[in-house]
């Protein structure tokens, strides 16, 4: 199978390369761009693409359409990228609604990993606090915040996709704070502890809840959204 990672140079791309590239038969194939530098995506990558002049970016739209998975995350890439990804499989994001501009020779899945502070300021109405998937409609970010760009991002992705007819099926995938696999996010806050060190500001009454999850399980999770086509 073929697969198109987005970025696979950076902290949760090569998490994603190592997770996604395995099947129960062997290996699958991945492609992918880079944020930085190509010296730092994993040699298993099979191409490198890019969109930099017109000749590149044809060849991009081509590989990008030949995969059966399309992971894209909003972590290390942006509007523009997003609108890319989309024309490459044949809808046109700026029209409204989106139109499809052809089709596709077989089916693909979409997952695109976002960020659980788009429900920050969700409104919960249920009686036991708990927000569910299927109160995705009322997700609502902190005002001013870049996850309300982030929430018309996933909308964006909902709506060119998921149609009647349409041959791509998209997934949202909603992330904490990425931890493991020799990230730092942490660290600080690590190290202060055991100096016995107080840098950190303590919020509220301090019994609030951080969303965090390790990139290996995000990536898992990714793969079975983007092998069965629902997570």
């Amino acid at each position: 199978m073929r697969i198109f990672i987005h970025n696979v140079d950076t902290h949760l791309g090569k998490v994603l390369v190592d997770e996604l590239r395995r099947n129960a038969n062997g290996f699958n194939r991945v492609f992918g761009t880079i944020a930085k530098s190509a010296d730092q995506a994993p040699k298993v990558v099979k191409r490198i693409v890019s969109r930099n002049d017109p000749k590149t970016s044809k060849k991009m739209i081509d590989t990008i359409s030949s995969c059966r998975i399309v992971v894209i995350d909003l972590f290390s890439s942006t509007l523009e990228d997003l609108h890319f990804l989309i024309k490459a499989l044949k809808v046109d994001p700026t029209s409204n609604p989106p139109k499809p501009t052809g089709e596709l020779e077989k089916e693909v899945t979409v997952v695109l990993i976002s960020s659980a502070l788009v429900w920050a300021n969700t409104r919960v109405d249920s009686e036991d606090g708990v927000i569910r998937e299927t109160d995705y409609v009322q997700r609502t970010p902190k005002p001013g915040s870049k996850y309300e760009q982030w929430k018309e991002m996933e909308n964006l992705v909902l709506n060119c996709f998921n149609r009647e007819g349409s041959s791509v099926k998209a997934l949202i995938v909603g992330g904490g704070v990425l931890y493991g696999e020799g990230e730092n996010a942490f660290t600080p806050l690590f190290k202060d502890a055991w100096r016995g060190v107080q840098e950190h500001v303590i919020l509220g009454n301090g019994k609030n809840r951080i969303p965090m999850v390790h990139v290996r399980d995000l990536a898992r999770l990714v793969r079975q959204g983007g092998e069965n086509g629902e997570v």
